[in-house]
């Protein structure tokens, strides 16, 4: 994790506000990208198609909310927003800026831990729920933690 944060951070820095601070970062998949890994490796072309369906599902969800359809995805955490990046394909590193979220837009967070991928779901203001598949090796439940706490932090929407 110590890796992916450090890379986020880089990421961050010149993107920040006067006296905005950095608090964490994750690596985040579309919601349903890893039953369509299972899906293609087990069910082969039809198995791959059934799990496409599923991730179309939730790209939709993404793009009505607002967020980028990427299917890889790494989240940077300040005192004052969430920024999205995209990752590299073959790597998974953290690259480009795509999207920045004011904590203000984000109405609450929940988390769900699992042995192999956890889920990290956002619900903004504008009634919108996102849903992503956590990396587990970055310990996601960090990140939702700091997240929670920011959001029980700030005055009542």
């Amino acid at each position: 994790m110590a890796k992916t944060v450090d890379v986020l951070k880089s990421l961050c820095e010149p993107h920040l506000e006067p006296g905005e601070e950095f608090l964490g970062g994750t690596r985040v998949n579309q919601k349903g990208m890893a039953k369509a890994a299972a899906g293609f490796g087990i069910g082969g072309a039809i198995g791959g198609g059934i799990a496409a369906a599923a991730t179309s599902k939730n790209r939709a969800a993404q793009t009505d909310a607002g967020f980028p359809t990427t299917p890889q995805l790494a989240f940077g955490l300040t005192d004052r927003r969430l920024l999205v990046f995209n990752r590299s394909v073959m790597s998974g590193k953290p690259k480009d800026l795509l999207a920045s979220v004011a904590l203000a837009e984000i109405a609450s967070s929940h988390f769900e831990p699992a042995k192999l991928v956890p889920k990290l779901h956002l619900v903004l203001t504008s009634g919108a729920e996102v849903g992503f598949e956590a990396i587990k090796l970055d310990k996601p439940e960090e990140f939702a933690a700091i997240l929670g706490q920011l959001l029980a932090l700030r005055p009542e929407l």
